[in-house]
């Protein structure tokens, strides 16, 4: 038995060098249920048996023995390797992904911690990425009681939608995402959504999508998107807020930039076709903080069945520069700047853009004959 001790030892230190990634108390642990083993003695039996045959039964009794200590040994090593693989998942969320890389056409703009970071393992890892996608699936607003996430639009993609996403391979399947609302509040009031109401076909677009990890915790993902693009059967656009320069002024996108400037030199509704209501909404108020009035009277609608608050730009111009208009004026557009704004299609000819800090107040506009969208008189109401 002595020797067999000192093959016992051989073996299992030839498996466990001293460099094994195994602490010294997991190799304690693991010698004493070797030795637990070891000290189980078989009970003696009478010699049936020729000497022979008793050596034999021997040998396969000690085979058995080396296999059950084997299978022990096994058991733990297998056991503390899945216990690795399990912290080493949470230290490889998205491992060797470093800010402006991409996965799936999305480019990674953050990651906290980076790989360098020495981290609480079961700490919260994030990963953001910046992009574009159109998804379908189903919608629904969780009620109070929702023990992990409470009242909040969560959004639950297909199968083809998922291969769309910026997926870490290691996370496997995605089940469920969160849809992140600058002001939910709103929106919820928007959508007429109440809690526990589900919307099985929706089409959303996105332009953010965060992943989030959490070891021994199922946290889901979330999305930004920039537009609701069917609710069944409900269109409708969501743009998360007004783009603002270092200085806080507002900016438009090159193409809006293009038609405005076209726009207030020629004042032709041609100019603004295609334009969605939300486009015409940013025209109106990038006027507004430039003092130019003449553009902005040029958005409002002149069909001639619709009345007119002003009937020419001199006296529209006159009446906005006065001092109190000029104070409500600019207490709205700062408003307007600080919120975030949803575009609903009420009808093939009408819209509201509703804004956040106004406590749901919509922004009125019209198609014109042309199919153009212009600005209702007395818009925000």
């Amino acid at each position: 038995m002595d020797n067999l001790n000192v093959k016992v030892k051989a073996a299992y230190d030839q498996l466990f060098p001293e460099e094994s990634r195994l602490t010294e108390a997991e190799k304690q642990k693991i010698r004493k249920r070797v030795s637990s083993l070891k000290t189980k003695q078989p009970k003696r039996k009478l010699e049936l048996f020729p000497r022979a045959v008793t050596i034999i039964v021997a040998a396969c009794f000690l085979l058995f023995i080396g296999g059950v200590i084997g299978k022990e040994i096994n058991l733990e090593v297998t056991q503390d390797k899945s216990d690795q693989h399990q912290t080493a998942s949470v230290d490889e969320f998205y491992k060797g992904i470093n800010v402006g890389d991409k996965v799936n056409g999305w480019e990674l703009v953050s990651k906290q911690p980076d790989d360098a970071a020495k981290s609480d393992p079961s700490g919260l890892k994030k990963a953001t990425f910046k992009g574009n996608a159109i998804l379908k699936g189903g919608i629904v607003l969780t009620n109070e009681y929702d023990s992990a996430y409470p009242n909040k639009l969560g959004f639950l993609p297909d199968e083809q939608s998922i291969k769309m996403l910026p997926l870490d391979v290691d996370k496997g399947k995605v089940k469920e995402i969160i849809l992140d609302f600058d002001d939910q509040a709103s929106v919820e009031k928007i959508l007429n959504i109440k809690p526990g109401d589900t919307f099985d076909h929706t089409t959303i677009e996105i332009d953010q999508y965060t992943a989030n990890y959490k070891e021994g915790v199922e946290i889901p993902d979330t999305v930004h998107f920039t537009a609701l693009l069917d609710m069944n059967g409900k269109n409708m656009t969501y743009d998360t807020s007004i783009t603002l320069d270092a200085n806080g002024q507002l900016i438009l996108s090159a193409h809006l930039e293009l038609v405005y400037s076209t726009f207030s030199k020629t004042y032709k509704d041609e100019t603004l076709a295609d334009l969605a209501p939300v486009d015409i909404f940013k025209l109106f108020y990038y006027a507004e903080e430039r003092k130019d009035y003449k553009t902005q009277y040029a958005l409002y609608m002149k069909d001639p069945e619709y009345e007119q608050t002003f009937k020419t730009v001199d006296e529209y111009a006159a009446a906005a520069s006065q001092p109190e208009e000029q104070k409500a004026s600019k207490s709205i557009l700062e408003m307007v700047k600080a919120s975030s704004i949803m575009e609903k299609i009420d009808s093939d000819s009408e819209a509201h853009i509703f804004i956040s800090n106004k406590n749901g107040y919509g922004f009125g506009l019209t198609k014109n004959k042309k199919g153009i969208w212009k600005v209702n008189w007395m818009p925000l109401q």
